[in-house]
């Protein structure tokens, strides 16, 4: 793999990541969260995107 498509991977990896990001903020701004156990599942994933652990949201195999 060339350093070239590397590139591209990384930039789609990063797009797929603040799409992530701006969805969990939408979802907490306009708590449309109901239940404890969804409250829950963002925080988790609040959680991981803050430690930059991704591998939730993208298949291994992407990177």
């Amino acid at each position: 793999m060339s350093f070239q498509e590397i590139y591209v991977e990384l930039k789609k990896i990063r797009k797929d990541v603040e799409c992530i990001k701006n969805i969990l903020l939408q979802l907490i701004i306009c708590d449309s969260i109901s239940s404890p156990e969804e409250e829950k599942l963002v925080e988790q994933a609040k959680e991981e995107i803050e430690k930059n652990n991704f591998s939730d949201f993208i298949d291994v195999d992407e990177l």
